[in-house]
């Protein structure tokens, strides 16, 4: 994900080691990347504090379009979401999702925008709502001033009504396991008193 130097701390993410982009490394183009904390486990194995503080200096390679780079670690940040874990089983789905979905589920790289070239596209843009406003009244005022900028190929959508939509599927699937556990033990039951 291509980010500026504020565009990871906008988030809000506690960071497990190192630190975030360098406004300075951002200008500058310098190849360096933060990782999440399911990417860095994914790439690296177990991770410990330890661990997690000597990832940071190493080198990982990233292929972008046709070229393959390598990218300096500064940082890693601490997976906050649980969420991602229990749709882990789930994954088999991802493909069928949008590429912004995905930014949920925190297997990330974030590299420095300006790394993309002189006039990066854009394919994200995320809006926090202050304390006390609703997110569904930031997201048709974001609706409207997308339109009147002629993006009304734009989609907007709130984390908090994604999540919820995630978790009543996982709820669903529950609820499912949980009917064919008891229709199974039924006739189980049925089965030993007609032996007995």
């Amino acid at each position: 994900l291509a980010t500026s130097a504020d565009g990871v701390s906008m988030r809000g993410l506690p960071l497990l080691a190192g630190r975030l982009f360098l406004r300075e490394e951002v200008e500058a183009a310098e190849p360096v990347c933060v990782l999440d904390e399911a990417l860095a486990i994914r790439l690296f194995g177990d991770l410990r504090p330890e661990g997690a503080a000597a990832m940071v200096g190493r080198e990982v390679l990233a292929r972008m379009a046709d070229t393959t780079s390598s990218f300096k670690v500064v940082g890693v940040l601490k997976d906050p979401y649980l969420l991602r874990d229990q749709l882990e089983e789930f994954d088999s789905i991802a493909m069928a999702r949008h590429s912004f979905a995905r930014i949920l589920e925190f297997k990330n790289l974030y590299l420095p925008i300006t790394l993309l070239g002189p006039e990066p596209e854009i394919s994200v843009v995320m809006l926090r709502a202050k304390p006390g406003n609703k997110a569904s009244t930031l997201v048709r005022a974001a609706e409207k001033a997308l339109k009147q900028a002629g993006c009304g190929d734009l989609r907007v959508w709130s984390q908090g009504e994604w999540v919820s939509s995630a978790l009543d599927t996982t709820d669903s699937f529950m609820l499912l396991g949980n009917l064919v556990w008891m229709v199974l033990l039924g006739i189980a039951s049925i089965m030993i008193m007609t032996i007995s």
